[in-house]
């Protein structure tokens, strides 16, 4: 499997970015992108069915590509993997989304993944903002054995908090699921998710909850909870979530992080970005700047231990990842970039999927998810 990793900055520098490619006898047969809402991807989709390449295709919060010793992250711009793989090692299908059915538009897709390879290793993207990624987790694998790789990201729009979508070859939706389904006999789809957030003070629990909804913690209205352990001026901050996040454990001793998105100052409960299950254990979390990208590099590269050698990286980085740690992020990304030097793309996202080491896959927040992609010698 050959790759390349290119950006560009609108879709007519696109189109001459594939026919470069081209005239250099690359000859892609797939393009993973990730693009900012201020392109067409539609437009996108046209060029790629000009050229004959299947589209993986979602839109972003901010871009990421690294190839040619360069790494880098980018704005209103879109970022490409090129693929030259063998066209019966690879499926992608769009499962539209009924009523909010996420876990069963999940499920279908799962099951259709299934159907395509006996060993199926998922890349996944979520349009729209009528679910979370633990319905997709959830749907996934009440379909497919818990050892199956799985990766993917929340589509996003810029912080616009609008419209995110994913797309592929004559497709686009505003709330649809998108699948690329590999056979893992043949490509290896392997990744690492890491966060590196600290834990703060002693374990809770979540002694009321519904859904991604806490309402009471250790008997006490949540809110009241965190006005006592982190002051009235912190909860009333504007990036609360980002800042003061919670981990939250799950049966098979797994943990993951958890920003809060609504405050209800009339019944005192807090709405997350993900499921919080009733009688779950859960810390505060501390942001440590520095030490939490030194904390997820470390992850990385025992990562790296197991898969020493790759032929591209997908990149899965939170967006309030990139807004709690600012000019810091650039940083992490080149520095993963470099641990292969392989071709790179990727994208901020608004909610992660995959493994962290040890532990199942599972939806994550404010963490940073690595795919390596490697086809197996034949």
């Amino acid at each position: 499997m050959e790759s390349k990793g290119i950006t560009a900055k609108s879709v007519e520098e696109l189109r001459l970015g594939l026919d470069s490619a081209i005239s250099a006898g690359f000859s892609p047969t797939l393009v993973i992108a990730f693009a900012s809402t201020s392109h067409d991807i539609g437009q996108i989709s046209e060029v790629c069915d000009q050229k004959g390449v299947d589209l993986f295709c979602c839109s972003t919060a901010g871009e990421i590509c690294g190839d040619n010793g360069a790494a880098g992250i980018f704005e209103e711009s879109i970022s490409l993997l090129l693929l030259n793989v063998d066209k019966g090692l690879y499926r992608i299908s769009m499962f539209g989304v009924e009523n909010g059915k996420y876990t069963e538009a999940a499920a279908a897709g799962a099951q259709w993944a299934a159907s395509c390879f006996a060993k199926p290793a998922l890349i996944a993207a979520q349009g729209g903002f009528g679910g979370n990624g633990d319905d997709i987790v959830k749907g996934i694998f009440s379909r497919l054995d818990r050892s199956a790789p799985v990766f993917g990201g929340l589509a996003g729009d810029d912080l616009k908090m609008s419209r995110t979508q994913v797309g592929t070859n004559g497709k686009v939706s505003d709330s649809g699921l998108l699948f690329l389904v590999f056979d893992n006999e043949k490509i290896e789809v392997s990744g690492v998710a890491s966060s590196g957030w600290l834990e703060v003070g002693v374990f809770k629990t979540v002694t009321s909850s519904s859904g991604n909804v806490i309402h009471t913690i250790d008997g006490e209205p949540a809110l009241e909870v965190y006005r006592d352990y982190l002051g009235d001026e912190v909860v009333e901050g504007a990036i609360v979530g980002v800042t003061w996040p919670i981990y939250v454990w799950r049966e098979d001793g797994g943990k993951v992080l958890r920003e809060s998105m609504y405050f209800d100052h009339e019944n005192g409960s807090i709405s997350y970005s993900g499921n919080i299950p009733q009688g779950s254990k859960i810390k505060f979390a501390a942001n440590p700047g520095d030490g939490a990208i030194k904390s997820a590099l470390a992850d990385i590269a025992e990562f790296k231990q197991e898969q020493p050698d790759t032929e591209a990286i997908i990149l899965f980085s939170c967006k309030a990842r990139h807004v709690a740690l600012g000019p810091m992020i650039r940083d992490e990304v080149v520095r993963i970039y470099q641990l292969w030097n392989a071709p790179m793309a990727g994208f901020f996202t608004y909610g992660e999927i995959g493994a962290k080491s040890g532990s199942g896959c599972d939806f994550h927040n404010l963490t940073c998810v690595v795919v390596s992609l490697k086809e197996k010698a034949r």
